[in-house]
């Protein structure tokens, strides 16, 4: 058998693999930051995301695959341009299992989303990354991405 990730575009019969893996990335997101949000019916929530993901032209998900195993997932999504800009993509989620880290699956996940941004013409593109999460700002910062702003929040009571 192959050790290669093997990428494709996620398809409905994906929807169960790709929830069970976006419930691993918010125990990661959990787990690097204990004040992460407790949402009650996330399943239902991460559904309907999948289901958008899957459904909208202006969206795309892809699966990555080792040895017919999902490992990880990418959540893509064109922004529509605001006047004087060009358009933007966003990468929402990016998430491979902890224990097939550092093969190059994130990567290759990636690159699929870069040729899909040239397709569509998205002039640049953006990801998110929580604060706690030191690998991931060191993953997208060796890919060209550098910080344009900081979100701050707070509780009101």
């Amino acid at each position: 058998m192959s050790s290669a990730a093997k990428v494709r575009r996620a398809s409905a019969q994906d929807r169960q693999r790709l929830l069970d893996l976006w419930l691993d990335l918010v125990e990661h997101h959990r787990h690097l930051d204990p004040r992460y949000p407790r949402l009650s019916g996330i399943r239902e929530v991460l559904l309907g995301e999948i289901a958008r993901g899957l459904e909208r032209s202006s969206c795309r998900i892809w699966l990555a695959e080792l040895e017919g195993e999902p490992v990880g997932f990418l959540f893509a999504e064109l922004e529509a341009a605001r006047p004087g800009e060009s358009a933007a993509a966003w990468i929402h989620e990016l998430y491979v299992a902890r224990e097939r880290r550092r093969r190059g699956i994130a990567s290759i996940l990636v690159v699929a989303a870069d040729a899909w941004f040239v397709e569509i013409g998205a002039r640049r593109a953006r990801v998110r990354v929580e604060p706690g999460n030191r690998p991931g700002l060191g993953f997208w910062s060796a890919r060209g991405f550098v910080e344009k702003s900081r979100l701050l929040e707070r509780e009101n009571a």
